[in-house]
């Protein structure tokens, strides 16, 4: 959409619904922190709102610990990790749904998906977490030589700051 940048994909769909966009609210740079329309608490952001993100940072860091313990009465243990980092610098996106847990669903471009550092200048749907922290399930599985108990805790850590807008009629 535009040149591609994300700011174009929120501005031209604003303007194409009859809303005002951040021109209307101040002067438009490159490095500005964009007004959207009416601020709005993240807790209370629904489809259509308009997102403008400055240093943020999202860490999700998953520890799977599997015990076996054996008909014979030993045990066996693993620990496996994986981290996942993305972030959005500077970048502005638009809500297409709230999920649970403070994940958003957002529409953007000049943003890389998810697992990937590359920006590319496409739209895309994307995930985004808001809310940091710390989850944990534990499965309990019967098998032929053994139990096995596996823990899987979640870790999530969010930095820098998002701000919600509301769309405004012209």
């Amino acid at each position: 959409v535009g040149s591609g940048e994300c700011f174009d994909l929120a501005d031209q769909a604003l303007r194409a619904a009859g809303a005002r966009s951040a021109a209307d609210y101040g002067t438009i740079t490159a490095n500005a922190d964009y007004q959207w329309g009416s601020s709005v608490d993240l807790l209370l952001v629904q489809a259509g709102d308009i997102l403008q993100f400055r240093d943020y940072a999202v860490t999700i860091t998953v520890v799977v610990t599997a015990t076996k313990t054996f008909r014979d009465g030993s045990t066996e243990e693993s620990e496996d990790t994986s981290t996942e980092t993305y972030s959005r610098p500077h970048h502005t996106a638009i809500v297409s749904a709230r999920q649970t847990g403070g994940r958003l669903q957002v529409l953007e471009q000049n943003a890389p998906p998810r697992g990937d550092s590359t920006p590319q200048r496409v739209v895309r749907s994307n995930d985004l977490d808001t809310i940091a922290g710390t989850s944990s399930q534990t499965v309990v599985r019967q098998e032929p030589d053994g139990v096995v108990r596996e823990q899987t805790t979640t870790t999530i850590t969010v930095g820098g700051t998002i701000r919600a807008y509301r769309p405004q009629p012209r």
